[in-house]
């Protein structure tokens, strides 16, 4: 039997690596500075590429396979690899991203929420924290994941 956490661990890495990617693209396309009351929407615009990597990740799961077959079931255990994979991940290439490739960040939101009076000072400065924000993508790769792997399954699934 092929291994069958090969294309979890590949996606997996992949999807990593678009989280820690896209906050550089995010900055360098002037999100964190001049555009950054858009931030929430090019924020949005990453799960489409994240998408199409859990997508692929099935194929590639599928692929691996000798059956014909590839069930929703099958192909939703295939994403829930890949899900493990990227949350083990995920929150280590946040930390690269939040301290070397966008070190301000966390600095310039909270500095905008407050300007903008939609957060207070004090919330602003519990929230904008590298120790918040390393708990908030730790909880929500996997709530992520698991919504993917579902759409994506739809997708990726064969039956014959």
């Amino acid at each position: 039997m092929k291994n069958t956490w090969m294309p979890a661990l590949i996606w997996g890495g992949i999807y990593a690596l678009l989280m820690m990617i896209w906050p550089l693209l995010e900055s360098i396309l002037g999100f964190h500075d001049r555009w950054i009351e858009y931030h929430v929407l090019f924020t949005s615009v990453k799960y489409l590429p994240a998408l199409f990597i859990f997508y692929r990740s099935l194929i590639s799961a599928r692929l691996r396979q000798t059956e014909r077959s590839f069930p929703y079931s099958k192909a939703f255990i295939a994403g829930l690899r890949t899900t493990v994979c990227a949350s083990v991940f995920t929150p280590i290439a946040m930390a690269v991203s939040l301290q070397f490739l966008t070190p301000d960040f966390l600095t310039t939101m909270e500095t905008f929420m407050v300007q903008e009076q939609w957060m207070t000072a004090e919330a602003a400065a519990n929230y904008f924290q590298f120790s918040t924000y390393m708990i908030q993508w730790s909880v929500a790769t996997p709530a992520v994941g698991l919504m993917l792997t579902a759409i994506a399954a739809v997708f990726a699934m064969r039956q014959r």
